[in-house]
């Protein structure tokens, strides 16, 4: 039992590293939702029951939990791709405690926390911009670009529907409130007639 405590502790610390990482908080306290650092914890603790049952019980036990877990995966949603690489660092830290790899988990844990330090500052967001018809979209998709990268939105790719006068942005920004500020800013740009701009939908990239 101590050493199970010890563990479910070791993996706790190590996981709360990486959910209350300042890149994940600012995030989640402009969007109210801790939904993804809860579920790294939830991992984390599978990921460590799954290398603790098989270090003292055998490996075929540790392959149906593991299972069970990943059933659950499938059933979970996550709004991007590095959230979900951050899930499956989670689950593989406390597997690392579990099967009693303490280094490793520390140095995996850490190498994590310094590449989201140095590259998670920049949000990525995809934009869908319906635009007037009466104001050739052609010309308003590049007006757009133009306006939102005057406003520190650095345009990743830009795409076109056929036949439809909506474009598919994919924008990168290192403001604070990259969300808030881009629906601010495809505000201001809705009230301009000239700016072609009929409708818009942002997610998350």
């Amino acid at each position: 039992m101590t050493e199970f405590l010890l563990a479910f502790a070791e993996t706790i610390v190590l996981t709360a590293l990486l959910a209350f990482h300042p890149v994940n908080i600012g995030f989640r306290e402009r969007n109210w939702s801790f939904d993804l650092s809860i579920s790294m914890f939830l991992f984390a603790l599978i990921g460590m029951l799954t290398g603790f049952l098989v270090v003292h019980h055998g490996y075929l036990i540790g392959f149906v939990i593991f299972g069970i877990g990943g059933l659950f995966r499938f059933r979970m949603e996550t709004s991007s791709a590095i959230d979900t690489s951050q899930m499956v660092i989670a689950a593989l830290v406390g597997l690392a405690v579990g099967l009693d790899l303490p280094v490793m988990a520390t140095v995996g844990m850490a190498a994590t926390w310094i590449v989201l330090a140095v590259f998670g500052k920049s949000q990525t967001l995809a934009l869908e911009v319906k635009f007037d018809e009466a104001a050739a979209p052609p010309d308003a998709i590049l007006r757009l670009q133009e306006d939102l990268a005057a406003q520190g939105f650095r345009p990743l790719s830009v795409s076109k529907a056929k036949f439809k006068p909506t474009a598919h942005y994919v924008l990168s920004s290192r403001k604070r409130a990259a969300q808030v500020e881009l629906v601010r800013a495809l505000s201001e740009l809705q009230a301009r007639p000239e700016s072609g701009v009929a409708d818009w939908h942002i997610d998350r990239g």
